[in-house]
């Protein structure tokens, strides 16, 4: 077979492989007592979620949107917040650091500063923590780039090819990293072994600024501009 053709097979193969977008559609949502709610993610009782705010606010909320505990000005612009075990870690956009704050008081107890040269509303959009490797995720808004860290926050891998062009939140669930993109409203499963984009999943949220899972699957995604979050049923059981 010709070259040109085979070449050129191989291009729309791998084309119509991309876009291979599954499209999906909310099981329920409901409104929330926080001002630009920038990112979610579970408490350990399963029907409470934390959620931060582009205002620095930090509030634990119910099942139903209402906040039963808030610190307000806790930060200048929480971007993203991840939950391991009794501790939650804020980082924020515009100071460049990640605040730990007692879960159950929410109490700071310390601040880690990171390195990073992005645009002043550009950088650091989301944080996770695998509870394999016990390393956390840092992730950038545009250019998107993956900071890995240890358990002591120390820098040990950086990923600037993901793919993706633009990211909002991101969560680690069932063994793989979950990326959120406000831009596109898709979400990104990818691989932690290969960090390879596996399948795509675009969502009818406006503004989709965090993203988290519950203990049964169901995949969380709140809405900034909406002040709303969503709820897909057994999205990650099924997909």
């Amino acid at each position: 077979m010709n070259r040109v053709v085979i070449v050129f097979l191989f291009l729309v193969t791998t084309f119509c492989s991309f876009l291979r977008l599954h499209a999906l559609k909310a099981s329920e949502h409901h409104r929330v007592k926080v001002v630009e709610p920038s990112d979610i993610c579970t408490a350990a009782n399963p029907q409470q979620y934390y959620v931060v705010g582009n205002r620095g606010e930090l509030s634990l909320i119910d099942s139903m949107g209402k906040s039963l505990l808030t610190v307000n000005n806790a930060g200048a612009d929480y971007e993203g917040i991840c939950r391991v075990d009794k501790l939650l870690y804020a980082v924020d956009e515009t100071y460049r650091r990640v605040d730990v704050y007692d879960a159950a008081n929410l109490k700071r107890s310390y601040s880690v500063t990171l390195n990073d040269h992005g645009g002043l509303n550009q950088s650091f959009e989301g944080i996770t923590h695998d509870p394999i490797t016990n390393n956390f995720y840092v992730i950038t808004e545009k250019p998107v780039v993956l900071h890995q860290y240890n358990s002591d926050w120390m820098e040990t891998k950086v990923f600037s090819d993901l793919g993706i062009k633009e990211a909002s939140s991101i969560t680690i669930y069932s063994g793989f990293l979950w990326v959120l993109s406000d831009e596109k409203m898709e979400v990104y499963k990818v691989d932690l072994n290969t960090f390879q984009i596996l399948s795509r999943h675009k969502i009818n949220v406006l503004n989709p600024e965090g993203i988290c899972f519950d203990k049964i699957g169901n995949m969380i995604i709140m809405s900034d501009d909406r002040q709303t979050q969503y709820t897909f049923k057994s999205f990650a059981n099924e997909n």
